[in-house]
């Protein structure tokens, strides 16, 4: 019989650090809470051993766990708790267990009992401590406990069933081998029953009048219309049978209430006819309902092992040590990369299939297995034939002959690539939360959504509030809802209802984080504001909300600097509208003088142009000149110091923006002879005016800028572009960038000037040839900057321009 004895890895695994201190204290301090916490967990999750101790009181229930309990956690603090182990799973098999049967046991005890265990010694973690470099090992170590209770656990209770499954087939056998069952006459060519005794009554309900009475219609009447062909067939097979001849053969009857049984017939000749052919047969039929299930249950138990093996990746083997030969089952074949029951299997063949630099270890590991005869248990690399490694877990017994010699060697080997991989990951993640935990000042805090108990506070809470975590793990929720300003308890109450019925949704997943931003009083009595961020920390194995687990931080600077900006910015618009108001007062009483020297100088031309010689028209027609200028600049300054303030982005059609512009120039366009080539531009989301004034700008730029006799030719070109394009510009992140390109081949420029070209009153040509303010470029080049964009030029002498603008969606 298969037993559940602990192994050396399973003691190496239960060997702890931090769990024998804790197991003390809960002895020493909280024994009788920690018992009560048990029995109330049993009772929340209807832990069905329960039902058993149904007869005994409270206090009874109370004194046997804590006699238990005191026990268990005696092994523990003793740091025996594989030996606490074995002793629990060997009064299980012995059926020694205190008070209950070892029958009653279901499936459901192990799981949940294991549950309750951790839960109930978890709420009693934060009171042994909230150092996070005792906490976290400690609560791995609880981890450790029960997933070796509870493995071992099941291992029992399946050798249990296993045992009960064979008694049942072992009592089903005695008693169809020892049963009369039906005896029966039947008329193989009227095809009716002459005689029954009464098992066929007691079995089919039947009474043999009512069966004679059927006549050549038993068949339809009784038989399963599965088995009719069988049934006929086996009739026609006592055509050529002999006397002393026994026929058997398997049928389903109907009874008399519509229900079928499975019987065992066997069959021989009763009677012959005159020509010496088989009349009647004579037969007993057992039934083997039973039976049949037995089978049908221990199919689905051999089923369930191989769906066990291939669930837990575990295979097992044994080795005939005399014969060298290995059988192995489908999952060990699996696990080491081969198709089940592809090959024969050698101890040489399974040595071939272990890693090279582990093979020396595995064959010292067996040998001393079989010079000691003691177990062997330990991790090795199977190397796939496809050249994949996976990390096994072997465990291997001996077996003896009657003579005490080596005879077999049996055990199991488990794919555990996944688990160590989990393990490695597990420890570099705990490592990590460590320092993050240290590193980090934040309030970490785990609370029962449903009592309102905190499981744990960091030291946090003392760093930036002043208090001792004790006092919130203590006091509960109600300590931090008194900490909370008055005005904030209402909608932090509220926006908390919400995340709650968010988590329970049965779509919500526990990866959904929700925010808070609240006040909390300090201990010296002033408030400090908090962003929280909580989210689910567990369920319960019904799938509900357990545990919450916030993490808040500190944001009163960023807050008081929020204020701070939104003070400055309050300030700075009313310092942008005053200049606003300064700049028009400034420009109307600029233009007003100037617009009086225009219109005073073209009346004087008009007037007196007879009166003046040459000079005098000449000095007059520049002062005119210069004053039309002059209101000019004062137009594009405006434009200038306008374009920043403007952020009225909404869609806009770029290709309706340039047909507008070309409308404008459309006698420039003429004059010039000019041809411009486009792209289709799209709908974008920015300034439409500010948009037809950088388009006017640049295209008007390369109007003026042509080359005696050379035709202008102008070209827009768009397209989209990623971020990687626009990596050495600092433009504001987005997920693709808008590119334009306006190319002409005009006069061109030196490209060392291409910076220069876009500041304020900068002309790389001489006025009195390209009229021009010097300005028309520093607005666009302002313009893009106000969409977070950038403008770029290039260009060759005498060859053209290209001013390039990339700008965020």
């Amino acid at each position: 019989m298969l037993t559940t004895t602990s192994t050396a890895s399973d003691q190496s695994f239960l060997t702890f650090t931090t769990l024998p201190d804790f197991a003390q204290f809960l002895l020493t301090h909280h024994l009788e809470a920690f018992v009560k916490e048990l029995l109330r967990l049993s009772r929340e999750v209807d832990l069905p051993l329960l039902k058993h101790f149904a007869f005994m009181s409270e206090e009874q229930l109370i004194a046997l766990s804590i006699q238990q309990n005191t026990e268990n956690l005696g092994y523990i603090a003793r740091n025996e708790t594989s030996t606490l182990i074995d002793k629990a799973q060997a009064q299980w098999q012995a059926n020694q267990l205190p008070r209950i049967d070892r029958t009653q046991i279901v499936a459901e005890d192990i799981t949940l009992a294991g549950y309750v265990r951790k839960q109930a010694m978890l709420k009693f973690v934060p009171a042994y401590t909230v150092d996070p470099s005792r906490l976290l090992p400690l609560i791995a170590e609880i981890d450790r406990y029960v997933l070796v209770d509870q493995t071992r656990s099941t291992q029992t209770y399946l050798n249990l069933l296993n045992q009960k499954l064979n008694d049942q087939l072992h009592f089903n056998q005695r008693i169809s081998e020892t049963s009369p069952g039906i005896i029966y006459v039947f008329d193989i060519l009227e095809r009716k029953e002459i005689f029954s005794n009464r098992k066929a009554e007691a079995l089919l309900g039947y009474a043999h009048a009512e069966l004679e009475a059927m006549g050549d219609s038993y068949l339809e009447l009784v038989q399963h219309p599965d088995d009719i062909p069988q049934v006929l067939a086996h009739f026609g097979s006592f055509a050529a049978a002999k006397d002393g001849d026994v026929f058997t053969f398997e049928h389903r009857l109907k009874d008399k209430w519509g229900r079928y049984h499975w019987l065992r017939n066997y069959e021989s000749v009763f009677k012959r006819d005159e020509q010496g052919r088989p009349s009647q047969i004579i037969g007993i039929a057992l039934d083997i309902d039973q039976e049949k299930q037995y089978i049908d249950q221990l199919k689905q138990s051999e089923e369930l092992h191989r769906h066990t093996q291939a669930l837990t990746h575990i295979g097992n083997w044994a080795w005939d040590i005399k014969a060298n030969t290995v059988s192995w089952s489908d999952e060990l074949y699996r696990i080491y990369g081969l198709e089940p029951q592809s090959e024969p299997i050698s101890f040489e063949r399974f040595v071939q299939l272990v890693y090279p630099d582990d093979r020396e270890l595995v064959v010292t590991a067996i040998q001393q297995s079989l010079d000691s005869h003691q177990p062997n248990d330990f991790y090795h690399r199977a190397l796939q034939p496809d050249g994949t490694i996976r990390m096994l877990h072997a465990m291997g017994e001996v077996q003896v002959d009657e003579d005490g010699r080596r005879s077999k060697m049996i055990g199991t080997g488990q794919d555990v690539t996944d688990q160590k991989i989990a393990e490695k990951r597990l420890a570099e993640s705990q490592i990590f939360i460590q320092k993050i935990t240290d590193a980090t000042p934040a309030i970490i805090a785990s609370y029962n959504l449903h009592t309102g108990q905190y499981q744990f506070v960091s030291e946090g809470l003392e760093v930036l509030l002043g208090y001792s975590p004790k006092l919130a793990i203590d006091q509960g929720i109600s300590f931090f809802m008194d900490l909370i300003h008055p005005d904030d308890v209402g909608p932090l109450m509220e926006k908390n209802a919400q995340a709650v019925a968010v988590f329970s949704r049965p779509d919500a997943g526990d990866e959904v984080i929700v925010e808070f931003i609240y006040r909390m009083r300090h201990q010296r009595g002033d408030y400090r504001w908090f962003h929280t961020y909580g989210t689910i920390f567990d369920r319960t194995p019904g799938g509900n909300i357990n545990h919450i687990l916030n993490i808040s931080l500190d944001i009163t600077e960023r807050v008081k600097g929020e204020q701070l900006i939104a003070e400055n910015n309050r300030q700075l618009e009313q310092s942008n509208a005053s200049l606003k108001e300064f700049a028009y007062i400034a420009s109307h009483d600029l233009k007003e003088p100037l617009r009086k020297i225009s219109t005073i100088g073209d009346l004087l031309l008009l007037t007196q142009r007879d009166k003046l010689d040459t000079d005098g028209i000449y000095y007059l027609e520049k002062m005119v000149q210069a004053a039309i200028r002059m209101q000019t600049m004062i137009n594009d300054v405006l434009s200038v110091s306008l374009i920043a303030g403007n952020k009225a982005y909404q869609p806009c059609d770029l290709q309706q923006v340039l047909g507008e512009v070309l409308q404008t120039l459309d006698h420039e366009f003429a004059r010039h002879q000019a041809v411009i080539t486009t792209d289709a531009l799209p709908v974008v989301r920015v300034i439409p005016s500010q948009f037809r004034q950088l388009f006017l700008n640049l295209l008007a730029n390369s109007l003026k800028f042509t080359r005696p006799g050379i035709q202008p030719q102008l070209t827009v070109i768009y397209k989209v572009v990623d971020s990687s394009f626009v990596e050495s510009y600092q433009l504001p992140s987005a997920a693709y960038y808008h590119y334009l390109e306006f190319k002409d081949n005009g006069i061109g420029f030196d490209d060392r000037f291409a910076e220069r070209i876009f500041t304020i009153f900068q002309r790389l040509h001489p006025k009195e040839k390209y009229e021009g303010t010097g300005i028309g470029l520093s607005i666009c080049k302002r313009v893009i900057e106000n969409h977070g964009g950038v403008i770029l030029a290039s260009g060759k002498l005498n060859e053209g321009a290209t001013f390039t603008v990339i700008f965020p969606p």
